[in-house]
Formats: C-alpha cells, sequence, structure tokens
C-alpha cells in the first residue's frame, strides 16, 4: 500500500487555552505542509478549507467549495475556517460514505502525491469512528472509470497530514478526476466525524518505461557485485519491485538486450528459488510451473507408458532367464 501518515508534532505557549493551542497547532503545521509541498514539487491544486470562502450547514447534500465538490460535509456557514465530514446518526443515515472530490473540474497536471491534513476534533465523541477510508482515482468526470484507489490510514484525534502516491507508476495521468471518501460511523446525535482543513495535489512528471528500468535496475540488481548468496537475500526485493512494474516495463526488460545482464541475473535468482518468469502471465515472477501442469493427461499417459514398459523388460528378463535354466534353445 503506498500511504504514509505524518504525524504533527505538539506545540504549546503559556497562557493560550486548549482552544487556542489547537487553532494554533493546526495553522502552524498546515503551512509547514504546504512549504514542504512546495519544495517537493508545485502544488497543481490545493482546496483550502481555511479560507471559509465558501459555505454550506447541510450533511446531507452536496455542494461546491470552488472546484471541490463536498458531500456530507459541512462548515457551519463560513463559521469554520475548515469543514467538518459526516453527520449525526440521522443525517449519516441518509449521507454516508461521504467524500470530497474533483468531479466539478479534473486536475488538469499530473499528480504525484495528493495530502489530506486533518486537524485536532476529529472522533470528539464516542460513538464516532471511520471504517475504511481512501483516495478514489478516476479518468472520467462521471467517476465510472476507477484507475487507482490508495487506502488511507488510521484517523485519530489528532492532527496528522495523509500522504497518497500512485500504487503503480510514479504519477497519476493529467485530467484525472479525485474523490477522498470516509465510510463513517456515528451512533451520537452530534455532527461532525472528521475534521479536514486541506487536500493538496502535488505535481510530478511521468517517467518513460526505460527510466523506470534503469532505476530498477540501479536499485535492486546490484550488477556489479559478487557476494554469495545474493539469490537469497537481493531476490524477494527484486522479485517484489519488477512485479510492481507496469506490463510494459516488464515486457522491455524481457526482450531489450540493454537489460540482458540483468534479465539473466534475476532469471537466474529466480531459479534458484524455484521460481521463472512466466510469458504467458504478463511477465510476472512466480512459482516455476511443471512441465506436465499444462496437461494432465499427458502426465498420466507417460506415466502408465513407463509402468507397462517396465512390466515388459520385467516379463522379458524372466522368460530369457527360464529359458536359459531350462537348457532350451534361445
Amino acid at each position: 500500500m503506498k500511504f504514509k501518515m505524518k504525524m504533527l508534532g505538539s506545540i504549546a505557549a503559556v497562557g493560550l487555552s486548549f482552544g487556542l493551542l489547537g487553532t494554533a497547532f493546526a495553522s502552524i503545521n498546515h503551512n509547514n505542509a504546504i512549504e514542504a509541498d512546495a519544495a517537493a514539487g508545485d502544488v497543481a491544486a490545493i482546496y483550502d478549507f481555511t479560507t471559509a470562502s465558501f459555505a454550506s450547514t447541510s450533511y446531507t447534500s452536496a455542494w461546491d467549495y470552488g472546484d471541490a465538490t463536498i458531500f456530507g460535509g459541512a462548515n457551519n456557514n463560513a463559521g469554520w475556517n475548515y469543514v467538518k465530514m459526516g453527520g449525526k446518526s440521522t443525517n449519516l443515515s441518509i449521507a454516508n460514505p461521504v467524500y470530497v472530490s474533483s468531479q466539478k473540474d479534473s486536475i488538469s497536471k499530473a499528480i504525484q502525491k495528493v495530502t489530506v491534513s486533518i486537524i485536532d476534533g476529529s472522533l470528539s465523541h464516542t460513538g464516532m469512528s471511520v471504517n475504511s477510508w481512501g483516495l478514489y482515482v478516476y479518468s472520467d468526470s462521471e467517476m465510472s472509470t476507477q484507475i487507482d484507489y490508495v487506502a488511507g490510514g488510521t484517523i485519530t484525534s489528532s492532527a496528522a497530514d495523509f500522504d497518497f502516491t500512485p500504487t503503480t507508476g510514479n504519477v497519476w495521468a493529467a485530467g484525472s478526476y479525485y474523490k477522498i471518501s470516509w465510510d463513517l460511523a456515528n451512533t451520537t446525535t452530534k455532527n461532525g466525524i472528521i475534521y479536514v482543513d486541506t487536500i493538496s495535489f502535488i505535481e510530478g512528471s511521468a517517467i518513460t518505461d526505460s527510466e523506470a528500468l534503469d532505476t530498477f535496475v540501479s536499485d535492486y540488481m546490484h550488477i556489479d557485485e559478487t557476494t554469495e548468496g545474493q539469490c537469497m537475500t537481493y531476490y524477494p526485493p527484486a522479485k517484489s519491485a519488477y512485479n510492481n512494474l507496469s506490463s510494459s516495463q516488464r515486457s522491455l526488460f524481457v526482450t531489450d538486450s540493454h537489460y540482458q545482464t540483468a534479465y539473466n541475473r534475476l532469471v537466474a535468482w529466480a531459479a534458484a528459488n524455484g521460481e521463472s518468469i512466466d510469458s504467458a502471465n504478463d511477465n510476472v515472477l512466480g512459482a516455476k510451473t511443471s512441465i506436465f501442469a499444462a496437461d494432465t493427461s499427458m502426465e498420466t499417459g507417460s506415466i502408465a507408458a513407463g509402468v507397462i514398459a517396465l512390466v515388459g523388460i520385467i516379463a522379458l528378463g524372466g522368460f530369457l532367464f527360464y529359458r536359459k535354466k531350462k537348457g532350451l534353445p534361445e
């Protein structure tokens, strides 16, 4: 799973109430997160609920916050500088799962990471919980063609940033649509289960198949090493990384002479572990298949023929021995 959570450190200031402390805590870390993302890659888009620029009090309908569509969340008619997702039990029975999506407008750039910033105060009452949540990525505005899903990590009452990255490749394609969805539970009469203040989309650049393979070979194949036992120590991570390559990348690795040395080494490691590259199964690495596995009748017929031949040899030997013992002409 390609998900990472960065727990945010606490801050304290003499004379601040707990309420003010929580606000400062979220604000400072929110700014730091944006600065860090800007250093790692351009922020292609951000849903910034801290501005309270749009208003809603409904936990059972969809509404637009700029380019974002929110369903099952509200900001107290712009009275909060964040959005509370998920209503009380009666509201949740109408609207669940709840979500924030880019259905109104796609993200025009290729995206390498989506960061969801959740502030203090979530799950503030006994009876509130998260069944599951995560990021869905689609290729169409109707959100009917899903191209990826990344599960979210454990949400607590503390502030945290949750980073989501693609399960294959290094970016989601330009023009994709995104939905952060929460399946929630609430037995209380209080609205607001998860508190979200920003969702950031960090731009990235797609890499070619050759670039991906060069990185794989450099990181996992240890071409210049001759250490004994490589098939035991290096093969497991190499196998995992190889199978996580795209279908086109694995095909290029198998067929392009540029990767011949690395290919030969990977095949040797696999053979030492009783495995092989399965050309009939998208060139993935896996358990070596018996030569008879595809045709059971061949295996059974061969065994039967062998038994018959063996019985014939034994019978002939016995007959010749009998003739010789009796002195019969051969």
